[in-house]
């Protein structure tokens, strides 16, 4: 009973404190919201992109041949590649001098006798000419022609077979190369209808299709994560060793302290940061319910509970005021960034999203993401909710430490 009360006379008088500071704190919760407006105004900008634009292709034919004919007709008459690969054939000093000019993503040559080599089991070879100037264009085709040549090693390999048997059967070469075209165009079909020309897969980049809501969500987050910096910090009071000391004696522990102000800070920022998701949601036009809501206050309490233990931490670890400080304001600018907030995650390595997916910051902001922009009707609280926890048991450790080096 006695730790709770002290808990609350902590409590009470920071409220207090903030009350005789009621002329600053608007200033300080302004000042965020002014600074992360500019910056998300910036950042939407550089992330919208004019996508109406598609990559030009030129396919040129060296062998002019039926079959390859019948494959370049294939390909730049696919609807499986969408808007974005404007396929047209031309010749190859056309195809160059396109190139040259950044006229042309990059063209594909059928070169000359594909179709004697693709019928005497020769290793057929699809040449790709590259733009250096489009260098992510460039790969692109070249993913789509990799798969297109998959498919017509695989027709290779069944047109030799029939071919095989066709001759110990005795039959003409007039005939058995018609059967192998018939075979060829027969199973090209088939593969090509059967899968994807290009290995696709949907990756929501909301910064770029939706950069409004994306940012507006992301200068939220932030804004709340400064919030929750500057109120805990102006709760925060240097004591010194021997008022510590006295402190102790009476049975009142740093644990107490930084409980009452994290239960200020949490008050404070929670219900200025709904009232401001709320005029935010209505400004930028976001479809969120009541039970959204509920789920968004949950990972916005879960989350501001691990930061506030962070921040408690490295005031029980370090007892240089300045150096408490700027140990805050690196480790938040480090959280912001592991976040995804400011630069989206999805610009990183594989290996790094994967690490960053262990950061109760981009744990939050991912959760954030899908319930608001995606539409989510659930979301995984656990990571959030065993930070938190391991926090708690982390900010006793650290304080109980620290209370032991006053002795």
């Amino acid at each position: 009973m006695r730790f709770i009360r002290h808990i609350g006379l902590f409590t009470v008088n920071n409220f207090k404190q903030v009350r005789r500071k009621w002329l600053s704190l608007p200033l300080l919760l302004l000042f965020p919201i002014l600074l992360i407006f500019l910056v998300v105004v910036i950042a939407a900008a550089l992330f919208t992109q004019d996508e109406t634009g598609s990559i030009n292709v030129g396919l040129v034919d060296l062998d002019q041949s039926t079959e390859t004919k019948m494959i370049v007709k294939l390909i730049t008459e696919s609807s499986q590649l969408g808007n974005y690969l404007q396929v047209d054939t031309m010749e190859e000093n056309a195809a160059k001098k396109l190139v040259q000019k950044d006229q042309l993503g990059s063209y594909i040559v059928l070169p000359d006798g594909f179709t004697e080599n693709l019928y005497q089991g020769v290793p057929v070879k699809i040449a790709i000419i590259g733009n250096p100037k489009q260098p992510t264009n460039s790969r692109l085709i070249k993913q789509l022609i990799d798969s297109v040549a998959r498919h017509i090693a695989t027709s290779q390999a069944n047109i030799l077979t029939i071919d095989h048997y066709a001759k110990n059967m005795g039959m003409s070469d007039q005939n058995r190369r018609a059967l192998m075209f018939d075979q060829f165009k027969e199973f090209l079909l088939y593969v090509m209808g059967k899968d994807q020309v290009l290995d696709e897969e949907k990756i929501a980049n909301h910064a770029t299709s939706s950069p409004l809501k994306y940012f507006s969500i992301a200068g939220w987050f932030i804004v709340i994560t400064l919030w929750t910096l500057l109120i805990f910090h102006s709760l925060y009071k240097q004591s010194g060793t021997k008022m510590n000391q006295r402190m102790y004696l009476y049975g009142i522990s740093s644990i107490q302290q930084h409980i009452g102000r994290m239960i200020v800070t949490l008050c404070l920022v929670l219900a200025c940061g709904m009232l401001a998701l709320y005029g935010i949601t209505h400004y930028v036009d976001l479809a969120i319910g009541f039970v959204d809501y509920r789920r968004i206050f949950i990972i916005a309490l879960l989350y501001s509970i691990s930061f506030l233990e962070m921040l408690a931490i490295i005031e029980n670890v370090i007892r240089s005021e300045k150096l408490v400080l700027l140990t805050q304001y690196i480790a938040t600018l480090l959280l912001l960034a592991a976040s995804g907030a400011i630069i989206p995650a999805m610009y990183f390595s594989l290996k790094i999203q994967h690490d960053l997916a262990f950061v109760f910051g981009n744990s939050a902001f991912h959760w954030l993401e899908e319930i608001i922009l995606n539409q989510r009707l659930y979301a995984d609280y656990s990571l959030l909710a065993y930070t938190a926890f391991i926090g708690m048991l982390l900010l006793v450790a650290s304080s109980v430490w620290k209370e032991r080096m006053l002795r």
